[in-house]
């Protein structure tokens, strides 16, 4: 597999968090190099559904990420914080992310920015009943 223009990328990815006696527990970092290509969202009608996908105004602060290796995507309901890389100096965190079959396979994800005005960073799931 290989995606073109692809270059070293150093991912901290997270292990799942976890409750322990009702205090939540963020799982585990290491970091992990990888060979992607990052590009700024556009304006394109794809990147305008993504927007309505994740509920969000502007593609400010959005990314798209191919890779030639699995991008960890956060998942809020399972405690799961995605991937994050610093790019142009500044924070991101895989939102989303979709493999792409041969004969174009690769990963492809969609970046946000982790900033103060963010909550992508640390997600926190219900407690169990």
């Amino acid at each position: 597999m290989s995606v073109p223009f692809a270059k070293p990328l150093t991912l901290t990815r997270f292990a799942a968090g976890e409750y322990q006696a009702g205090t939540w527990l963020p799982g585990a970092d290491s970091e992990v190099t990888v060979r992607a290509c990052v590009q700024p969202l556009g304006t394109r009608e794809a990147d305008q559904k993504l927007m309505n996908r994740l509920g969000v105004e502007s593609l400010d602060g959005l990314v798209r990420v191919h890779s030639e290796s699995i991008l960890q995507a956060t998942d809020k309901s399972s405690g799961l914080v995605g991937d994050q890389f610093t790019w142009q100096g500044q924070l991101y965190e895989i939102a989303e992310q979709q493999y792409w079959p041969p004969p174009r396979e690769h990963w492809k994800g969609i970046g946000r920015i982790v900033d103060s005005n963010t909550d992508y960073a640390v997600p926190e799931p219900e407690p169990a009943p």
